[in-house]
């Protein structure tokens, strides 16, 4: 047992990013008949690519939090264990990541046509399965992000102990994150679910824990930014994403400014976690992982459920904002019932391998 180290404000941004994700699959289709003019079918066409974001955004998080926490870990111990850091990565994501990969390739395919799979096996067991892409079924498809950050999670500890020193590893992260956006630039068509396409994201968050951890050491109790630039900072990130899309110019620029801009968030919302309310968002947040993994078979399966009921949802707005609504409900309670009946079990024994302890 560690020293405790807890961001309660990440929570919610957490459940935030996965809120963006769903929207996507599961509210925006709502929208997509109501094009009556040019400037309203920016907005619905932005509205669709909100799940895009909440991904990148949990990138940046798990970037931030794991170089965080192995920063903390070599203070308070001298060094890195990468026996426990595995361990705890494995208690983490495991469980319920082949639990989702048993339930989307083995039963849901065998009860329903909807869930078939033509995925490759081997890739979705050794988290490969961003490579496998144009073959995944939907119920199974969204995993695809837990696979980067799982060979992300491989192989940044080794660099961390390998560069000792913080400058040369903040120069190393930034090359990296260079490196991602000239793949970006170069193969257009097939970053976005390739590891390299999203390192960007995950660097930014490693940049950003280097960052404030040095910044800490020189001015322990000074705030990154006042609440006026925080907003003026999330006005103009939101014009970046409606018209990112749009114009070439904005879009070259928003592949540094969009990953820049969620890091000055999550620094933000790191420097003010003092704040002792607790929203909805906060309770919410740790129960992410579950929604994000589940939500595609929930959606999936009251889907199904409409069809037996000739309920239109394919074609009427507000029969589709009822299924959203009812998939968003129920997943949250999957999610809760799963991380209190299930995740939590395993989780007890995390804190076991850890010298800087989380919540579980």
């Amino acid at each position: 047992m560690g020293v405790g180290l807890y961001f309660k404000k990440l929570d919610e941004l957490r459940f935030i990013a996965f809120f963006l994700v769903f929207w996507q699959h599961a509210f925006s289709p709502s929208f997509s008949n109501l094009t009556g003019n040019k400037i309203l079918k920016t907005i619905i066409d932005t509205l669709t690519i909100t799940g895009g974001i909440g991904v990148h955004i949990f990138f940046v998080i798990s970037g931030f939090l794991i170089t965080f926490l192995m920063i903390k870990e070599e203070l308070t111990k001298g060094s890195i264990s990468l026996l426990f850091f595995y361990t705890r990565r494995i208690l983490r994501i495991w469980p319920l990541y082949y639990l989702i990969l048993v339930l989307g390739i083995f039963v849901l395919p065998n009860l329903f046509n909807t869930f078939k799979f033509n995925g490759s096996l081997i890739k979705n067991l050794l988290f490969l399965n961003n490579f496998d892409m144009e073959n995944q079924a939907p119920n199974v498809g969204i995993a695809w992000s837990v696979a980067i950050e799982e060979q992300f999670y491989l192989f940044w500890p080794i660099i961390f102990i390998i560069i000792r020193n913080k400058t040369l590893l903040l120069i190393f992260s930034i090359f990296l994150f260079l490196f991602s956006i000239w793949y970006v630039i170069e193969f257009p068509s097939e970053n976005y679910f390739h590891t390299f396409g999203n390192i960007r994201f995950l660097m930014t968050g490693c940049i950003g824990a280097i960052f404030y951890s040095q910044l800490k050491k020189v001015r322990p109790n000074s705030f990154i930014i006042k609440s006026t630039t925080f907003h003026f900072i999330i006005f103009t990130s939101l014009i970046f994403i409606i018209l990112s899309p749009f114009f070439k110019t904005i879009y070259f620029l928003s592949l540094i400014g969009l990953p820049l801009t969620y890091i000055l968030i999550i620094l933000i919302l790191v420097d003010n976690n003092n704040d002792s309310k607790t929203s909805f968002c906060s309770k919410m947040g740790k129960y992410t992982y579950g929604m994000y993994l589940y939500h595609p078979m929930i959606i999936i399966f009251i889907k199904i459920i409409f069809d037996l009921l000739k309920f239109d949802y394919a074609n009427n707005s507000l029969i589709n904002l009822f299924l959203a609504i009812i998939s968003l409900t129920t997943t949250i309670i999957i999610s809760t019932l799963s991380y209190k009946y299930f995740e939590r079990y395993v989780l007890r024994f995390k804190n076991k391998f850890s010298f800087v302890t989380t919540r579980i």
